[in-house]
């Protein structure tokens, strides 16, 4: 059972948590509009790695698409990817569990027993003995190892299911947010461009009538 439970949390680890520039699980996950997710400092490296004449902007590592840098926070700007985070936190509780502690096969209490049972009382493998004459596991529930493995298999794998649930939920979320922002800089731009022109063309029309005015004979008054 602890075997299949590492397993399936180190699969979770290979694709899902681990950065594409450090090959080290994520710090700090920063996710750039393209969907795809990084260390927040590993990032910035690569930005600085990057920059030319054009500090506003940086490339994706893995599919090449620019990107502008937010002004004021720089790489820290990019959204963090929480979903990353909850799912480390996750697997970091699972591989800590005792039920997913190397087993050797057999009990260190009760020597030559196979361990054949798990408690769920306590969530670690058991011996026949320690069913029945252990105290510690006195009045605990037992069940078979090999289910107990089944049942832990199917639980880490309806939660990487979910996790792929919600993933796509968060990245279209992302997408629209990236849309709207997307928008909302154009629609401000415009807007902007619309106030220049209208101020200049005004300050013209002043200046116009200023050497219009220039251009006027002085007029007097006669003198009675």
């Amino acid at each position: 059972m602890a075997e299949a439970r590492s397993s399936l949390a180190l699969t979770i680890d290979t694709h899902f948590l681990e950065c594409a520039i450090c090959y080290e699980p994520f710090s700090d996950p920063r996710v750039l509009p393209c969907l795809h997710v990084f260390c927040c400092e590993c990032l910035e490296r690569w930005a600085n790695s990057c920059r030319v004449d054009d500090n506003s902007i940086v490339s994706c590592p893995l599919c090449n698409k620019i990107h502008t840098i937010p002004e004021e926070e720089g790489i820290k700007g990019f959204p963090i990817h929480f979903l990353v985070t909850n799912l480390q936190e996750t697997v970091d509780k699972a591989k800590q569990n005792k039920s997913t502690a190397a087993y050797s096969g057999y009990c260190e209490n009760h020597e030559g027993k196979e361990q054949e049972y798990f408690c769920e009382n306590c969530g670690c493998a058991a011996c026949s003995d320690c069913c029945v004459l252990d105290p510690t596991h006195r009045g605990h529930s037992f069940i078979r190892l090999k289910e107990a493995s089944t049942q832990q298999r199917s639980s880490l794998e309806n939660l990487t299911r979910r996790f792929a649930s919600v993933e796509e939920k968060y990245t279209t979320a992302i997408q629209q947010i990236q849309e709207a922002k997307k928008n909302l800089a154009q629609d401000t731009h415009a807007k902007t461009q619309a106030i220049d022109e209208a101020r200049n063309e005004f300050v013209q029309q002043v200046d116009n009538l200023i050497e219009l005015t220039s251009k006027m004979p002085i007029v007097r008054k006669r003198q009675m």
